[in-house]
Parts: C-alpha cells; sequence; structure tokens
C-alpha cells in the first residue's frame, strides 16, 4: 500500500479521516437507497402514507421525523385498514354487553373510548376501509348495521376523483357492481376468498369487473393505521444518539438511521413466521376476562 501512495508522488494528499470513516457509510446509504427505490414504484398501484412525529428536547429544540409507509415492506401479516373500524365497534359493543349489571362503572371507560375514536380514528378513510372489506360488504347483517359507511366511501370518492365528472360517474356505477356481487365478483372462489384472503389481495384479484373502484380500493386497504412506524424510528435515534455520540453532525446522524432503519425493515419483511390471524373479530368476546 506504502508502494503504491509514494508512486502519486509528493503532490498526493491523503484522504482526511472523515473521509475515510464516511466511505462505508455512503456505500451503504447508496445500496439502501436503491433498495427503496425499487418500492417506489408500488407506490402508484397502492399510494403511501406519510407519517411525521416531532420531539422536543430539553433545550426545547425540534426534531420532526418523516416517514412514508410502503405497505409492501413495513405492512404487518394482515393490514389492519379493512378491520380496525369493524373491530373497534365489535369490541365496544362486547364491553356493553359484559357489563349490563355494571353500567356506571364501566361508563367513563366508554367515555374515553368514545372521546379516543371521535378524535382519531373516526375518519371516512377507516370506514372505506369496512366497506371495502369483502367479509363485511357481502355480511348483510353488517351491512345493514353499518349502512352508513355507504356515504363515507361517497365522500373518499368525490375527494379521490376531484373534478374528473367521468371519474365519478365509473366509480359510482362500479359501487353496484361490487356490492351486487356481479363479474368476477360472483365467481364461486371470489365468495370462498372473502374470509381467508387479505382484503387487498382479493381487490387484486377478483376487482377486474370494476378497474376504477379496483384501483381505489387497493389504495384505502394498503394504507396504515398506527404510528408505530415513528415510533420504532424514535427508538433507532435514540440507539444511535446516545451519550458516548452525542456530536455527531447532522447529515451522518440521518444517513446512519435511514440505513439502519430500513435495512431492519428489509430483514423483517424476510423473516416474518406468524402463523395465526393477528386480527380475529370472532375471539373478541372469548378474551375478554371480568376484571371488576
Amino acid at each position: 500500500m506504502f508502494d503504491v501512495v509514494c508512486a502519486f508522488g509528493s503532490r498526493y494528499k491523503a484522504p482526511l479521516f472523515n473521509q475515510l470513516r464516511g466511505t462505508f457509510l455512503a456505500k451503504c446509504v447508496k445500496e439502501t437507497r436503491q433498495f427503496v427505490d425499487g418500492f417506489r414504484q408500488t407506490w402508484r398501484e397502492t399510494g403511501c402514507t406519510v407519517m411525521a412525529d416531532g420531539w422536543t428536547d430539553r433545550k426545547r429544540r425540534t426534531l420532526i421525523n418523516f416517514l412514508v409507509y410502503c405497505p409492501k415492506v413495513d405492512s404487518d401479516e394482515r393490514p389492519a385498514m379493512g378491520y380496525l373500524f369493524g373491530a373497534f365497534h365489535a369490541s365496544r359493543e362486547e364491553i356493553v354487553k359484559r357489563f349490563q349489571r355494571k353500567k356506571e362503572l364501566v361508563k367513563p371507560f366508554l367515555k374515553y373510548i368514545d372521546a379516543r375514536w371521535d378524535r382519531h380514528f373516526d375518519k371516512n378513510l377507516h370506514a372505506a376501509g369496512f366497506w371495502f372489506n369483502p367479509n363485511n360488504q357481502y355480511d348483510n347483517d353488517l351491512r345493514e348495521k353499518y349502512n352508513f359507511t355507504t356515504s363515507r366511501v361517497l365522500d373518499v370518492i368525490e375527494k379521490y376523483a376531484g373534478k374528473d365528472i367521468a371519474l365519478r360517474s365509473a366509480l359510482t356505477r362500479e359501487i353496484k357492481t361490487f356490492r351486487n356481487g356481479e363479474g368476477d365478483f360472483g365467481r364461486s372462489t371470489a365468495k370462498n376468498d372473502r374470509r381467508y384472503m387479505l382484503a387487498d389481495e382479493w381487490w387484486q384479484t377478483y376487482g377486474c369487473s370494476a378497474p376504477n373502484l379496483q384501483k381505489l380500493a387497493l389504495r384505502v386497504l394498503s394504507q396504515t393505521c398506527s404510528a408505530s412506524g415513528c415510533e420504532r424510528s424514535w427508538s433507532y435515534f435514540e440507539h444511535v444518539h446516545s451519550k458516548k455520540r452525542n456530536k455527531l453532525e447532522h447529515q451522518r446522524f440521518n444517513d446512519i438511521v435511514y440505513v439502519h432503519c430500513n435495512l431492519r425493515l428489509r430483514q423483517r419483511s424476510k423473516s416474518s413466521t406468524r402463523n395465526y390471524d393477528p386480527i380475529s373479530l370472532e375471539e373478541i368476546g372469548k378474551g375478554m376476562k371480568l376484571g371488576f
């Protein structure tokens, strides 16, 4: 190595320590960026959720963390958007049922639950997720019980289509095709898979009879219902920005977290071994215990 350096002559300027130290990180950033760019193309199909979370240190300095949620990498085994609305209402109804004789005792908890729902989750997008879930749409009791979700879906359609009158008309026409189970929606395999296939996969497989509604359904059902991605990111920041490493320059700090976070997501997506349904509404009543 010394012979090679000497061959350059006296005008050769050796790289600085920081340059040598950053070479490997720069390569990791480049490789990670190529990995992430491979998923950007899927956003045209599924859309993406931009999440932001802020943090203030003891000196009142603010750090805002922006993340892009990609359902192809950061999603759970069963994305929750198509199930959150139904799960919430089923859980609340089960609580009321279990504590019919102690209504006053459970009333403050129900009040808190309702306030939480009204503030954070009573949105058109969650209602649309429920409506687009075929397991809900073709259950006559559920469809009748939550028939107001159709109005919420129309709100989503109007916002999605904007001023495109032709697209609005096409979407409303295709609503009838979906609700009546016409075309590919009425296939025997489609009926069988309503219960067992992921809602977004079901739409991708059987939604060809309503291509415009299919595209909207995939976008809705692929969105996240949780800010857990932000929480994980903060844990990465805390791990990198420790007491012994609190003088990292901003760009280096950002690069380390960027690489660490995305490589962990890639590893997580490859090593998932869960073999049970993480969302099972049938088990809500069985899992509750009287704690009063």
